[in-house]
């Protein structure tokens, strides 16, 4: 295996691989857009996605004119294409996004990136500017052409559908190669740095966007407390779990360290978020409660309201098994990330860790958001 690793480089084989994939797609329009575009591109890929990055009832082709209708699709002309993923694209969605990662692989392997902790550091604005984005496509449904009225043309078609999902990784990927060409220029010592930074730009601009979104239409509002019981919570909860790990038990912080923090803070944002949304919403100053946004969530909660007294329920809240679930659940990844197999697989490891935060902390971050503008 390592002999065939020297022969066969994997950054040259996945770039060579892009190459003849585009040159066999450029073919393929060349020698029958008809078949190519009309036939598999356009209602599996592109009318869905049209149709939905303008909240329209359908999407149509005819001509070369791409058209939205937002009623009248029944006796709609051309090529007509639906919103919704169908199963030959999500297919494809899920195969050009498999390449994308063994990419970003190639690229680790070949400059040996993502085995120290400051990888780690760096790629955690991407996750929360995956929720930041996921929760501005909802505030979007609440426009009348949507994702169109609220990031413009061509972006809402990048965070249509499964489109969303594609953007965020060949972002990171791109923030990645472009990090590691500045550290070739000497423009930069470390590629970790310019990577955080352009996670933290691309994250102020979503940011951003989201306000600007959120406060330009008036079924919306803004809650400020809520980010702030949420956030402040979390962070004093995961600062004294850690700390008390940190001196009652440091074998269990070993293989992580403050890295164990940053996941201790994902699933308490989580864990915070949920207990706030389901009992505390309207204490807070919402108009309604919010439901639990996972279904062990929902049982955790039934099962409080009928083993617990309602006078308990009404003083405690019933979601705090919730967030008892949410701190054991986050106390056992930090512990099973011990130094051993951190040392053994450190690239691994990060992996793994960015996928149990992402996990976690996008959904959280979602509600966050959710309930700080009244979704």
């Amino acid at each position: 295996m390592a002999t065939l690793q020297h022969r066969v480089d994997p950054l040259q084989a996945w770039l060579g691989t892009l190459a003849g994939l585009v040159a066999l797609l450029s073919g393929g329009m060349l020698v029958s857009r008809g078949l190519l575009y009309d036939g598999f591109l356009w209602p599996h890929l592109l009318g869905p996605l049209y149709a939905e990055a303008y909240a329209a009832e359908c999407a149509t082709l005819q001509g070369g004119v791409v058209s939205v209708h937002h009623e009248g699709c029944a006796t709609a002309t051309g090529l007509v294409a639906l919103p919704g993923a169908t199963l030959l694209g999500t297919a494809v969605t899920t195969l050009v996004l498999a390449f994308l990662l063994l990419g970003f692989l190639s690229l680790s392997l070949r400059r040996d990136l993502g085995s120290g902790r400051r990888f780690f550091y760096a790629l955690v604005p991407f996750v929360l500017l995956a929720g930041v984005v996921l929760t501005l496509r909802d505030v979007s449904a609440t426009y009348p052409r949507g994702l169109a009225d609220t990031v413009g043309y061509p972006t809402n078609l990048l965070l249509a559908g499964p489109m969303l999902t594609l953007t965020l990784a060949l972002l990171a990927l791109l923030a990645l190669v472009g990090s590691v060409l500045l550290v070739d220029w000497g423009v930069s010592d470390r590629y970790e740095r310019p990577l955080l930074f352009a996670g933290l730009a691309a994250l102020g601009l979503a940011l951003g966007r989201f306000v600007v979104a959120a406060t330009s239409t008036p079924d919306l509002g803004a809650y400020p407390a809520v980010p702030l019981v949420v956030l402040g919570g979390a962070s004093l909860l995961a600062v004294v779990l850690w700390t008390a790990l940190a001196r009652l038990f440091p074998h269990v912080l070993a293989g992580t360290s403050a890295a164990g923090l940053v996941v201790l803070w994902g699933f308490a944002v989580n864990g915070v978020a949920s207990v706030v949304g389901i009992d505390w919403a309207v204490a807070l100053g919402l108009p309604t409660a919010y439901e639990a946004t996972n279904p062990l969530y929902q049982v955790l909660v039934d099962l409080s309201r009928a083993a617990l007294p309602a006078s308990v329920v009404q003083w405690a809240g019933a979601a705090l098994p919730v967030l008892l679930v949410q701190v054991a659940v986050a106390l056992a990844v930090v512990w099973m990330f011990d130094d051993r197999v951190v040392s053994a697989v450190p690239r691994l490891s990060n992996a793994l860790l960015l996928a149990v935060l992402g996990f976690v902390l996008v959904p959280g971050v979602r509600t966050l958001l959710w309930m700080s503008v009244g979704l």
